[in-house]
C-alpha cells in the first residue's frame, strides 16, 4: 500500500486537519512495513516554492508545477 501525506493548503478549516491526518499517516507507515509513504507534503515544503504551487483562485488543487512534483514523487 502507498499512503500519501497530502500537501498543506491555505484553505481555512483544512490546514489543521491536514497536519493531523499527515501525522497519523506517517505513524501508520512507521508501524507497518507493508506501507510505503508518498510524502507530498514534504515534497511541496522542500520545493522552496510552496506558496506558488496553487492558483490564487483555488487554494486546494495544485497548479501544473504542483502536479509535476506529485507525479515525480509517485514515480
Amino acid at each position: 500500500f502507498i499512503l500519501s501525506a497530502v500537501p498543506r493548503t491555505k484553505q481555512t478549516g483544512l490546514f489543521e486537519s491536514i497536519l493531523t491526518n499527515n501525522q497519523r499517516i506517517r505513524e501508520l507507515v512507521a508501524e507497518n512495513p507493508r506501507y510505503r509513504l508518498a510524502d507530498l507534503d514534504s515534497v511541496f515544503q522542500k520545493s522552496g516554492n510552496s506558496e506558488n504551487l496553487y492558483p490564487l483562485a483555488d487554494p486546494i488543487h495544485p497548479n501544473q508545477l504542483g502536479y509535476d512534483l506529485i507525479g515525480n514523487e509517485y514515480a
